[in-house]
């Protein structure tokens, strides 16, 4: 065979492995496999984290902290503002997502749930499972006065994620906040301008507020 017959041979076959390798793209269904491993494994993190049971976190996963603002007003008082934080975990995946994707439960924008849920979305380089605080409001009498109680219950990590280590309930410690009314109106609690509930006050009421650290540690 000639040379330039070799060469243009030669020139043909790499062109066809080229346009093999573009129409099938190993590497994107590579990284598509990864994504929806991780994705499924977010999931299972999340729904042991409602459920209380321990979990082995056998990806490379972190933590970050989110900060809140927890405000309780009332015409004609000086407001109730704390600054809370809780936990959530994160992983980066090989697939960018342009838009938020929610792959369980609410998305980013909700500051707060009202019974125990732990979302899981996809955004930007991250899935990450948030378990966002959960709010109770419930009656109650106390010493005879009726007491308004407001329960908010944050997710705590105590420890350093690493792979292979399992993640597992502790236990709960909470810090309580009681005020008294002297005279009736509107009060509104919400979690980053978010209401979490309004309700009505009488004289001699109490607001009770509970805020629950839920402690989760690493081992």
């Amino acid at each position: 065979m000639r040379t330039t017959e070799k060469v243009v041979l030669f020139a043909s076959i790499v062109a066809i492995i080229v346009l093999v390798l573009m129409l099938l793209k190993p590497w994107t269904y590579g990284s598509q496999y990864t994504l929806e491993y991780l994705r499924g494994k977010a999931v299972e993190v999340a729904e042991a984290i409602e459920q209380r049971h321990s979990v082995r976190l056998i990806a490379d996963w972190s933590v970050e902290s989110v900060s809140l603002t927890l405000a309780i007003t009332k015409p004609r008082e000086e407001p109730l503002i704390l600054s809370l934080e809780y936990d959530r975990l994160r992983i980066k995946v090989p697939v960018y997502a342009k838009e938020v994707e929610v792959i369980k439960g609410s998305p980013p924008d909700k500051h707060f749930e009202h019974f125990r849920r732990a979302s899981v979305y996809h955004e930007g380089s991250w899935v990450i499972v948030d378990p966002k605080p959960t709010v109770n409001y419930y009656v109650v009498e106390e010493y005879g006065r009726i007491a308004h109680v407001v329960e908010v219950t944050l997710f705590v990590i105590k420890g350093k994620l690493e792979p292979g280590v399992a993640l597992s309930y502790a236990n709960s410690s909470k810090i309580v906040y009681l005020r008294s009314y002297d005279y009736a109106g509107i009060v509104s609690v919400t979690i980053d301008g978010e209401v979490v509930v309004r309700l009505q006050v009488r004289p001699q009421n109490l607001l009770k507020l509970m805020i629950v650290y839920e402690c989760w540690n690493v081992r």
